[in-house]
């Protein structure tokens, strides 16, 4: 009877034992499991920075709204230049998170009337230029100068009792010079700080024979970095 007992208890023993190794062995692979689950997630983010700081050419593209009150000759036609447009920017990184490099843009605007001889008028705008990119740290504000030249091209409606004016023609085209003096926000809680708001005071001239057309105004909008798209395909390849 005594020898039955000590077999129970000693079976008893080595079954707790070897379920004490087994839970130990699980809960070691458990760990394991969680520390290269871990060492996966920070391979790629590593991956996400290695692709974010590979490209060494930013890219955004946007729209927005503009208005410039016109000053010169062409104010005795309309009072301002109003509408929208697109914009594209390509930068070449610099130190310090400067930037540099070409941007477009193509605009619409309508023009209202001053005058009884012309019943509308609108312009088509497009212009290239470079920009140069100053950020101030990582407070996500941007100092964005840049200077553009391009054509001007006028779409006058003119009045029936003046079709045979010598000063006022159909569709006609003028260059343009521009300078504008951006102002960027972004925050990177907010499509990670790929979405930019713009606000660009402009000042735009047309030379003319003799005279000078004018506008002072403003532009405001969005844009977005666009190469942030590249690189969440790389990134979602890369963890593939």
């Amino acid at each position: 009877m005594k020898l039955i007992k000590k077999i129970i208890l000693l079976t008893l023993a080595s079954s707790l034992l070897f379920e004490t190794v087994l839970f130990a062995q699980d809960q070691d692979q458990q760990d394991q499991g969680q520390q290269n689950q871990q060492g996966q997630t920070q391979n790629q983010q590593g991956q996400w920075e290695d692709l974010s700081d590979e490209t060494g050419f930013p890219q955004r593209i946007g729209a927005y709204f503009s208005y410039a009150p016109t000053v010169g000759v062409l104010r005795e036609f309309v009072s301002s230049s109003i509408g929208g447009g697109i914009a594209y920017e390509f930068g070449f990184k610099l130190p310090l998170g400067m930037e540099f490099g070409p941007v477009a843009h193509l605009a619409v605007n309508g023009n209202p009337v001053r005058s009884d001889k012309i019943v509308s008028m609108m312009n088509l705008e497009f212009d290239i230029g470079a920009f140069f990119r100053l950020p101030f740290g990582k407070s996500g504000f941007v100092f964005q100068p840049e200077f553009d030249y391009g054509v001007l091209v006028y779409f006058p409606k003119v009045n029936s009792e003046y079709d045979n004016s010598d000063t006022i023609q159909g569709a006609y085209v003028d260059q343009l010079l521009q300078i504008g003096a951006g102002f960027r926000f972004s925050h990177p809680n907010f499509l990670n700080g790929n979405m930019e708001v713009e606000l660009t005071p402009t000042y735009l001239f047309s030379p003319e024979q003799g005279e000078t057309i004018h506008f002072i105004g403003f532009r405001t909008g969005f844009l977005y970095r666009l190469d942030s798209l590249f690189r969440s395909a790389k990134s979602k390849g890369g963890a593939q």
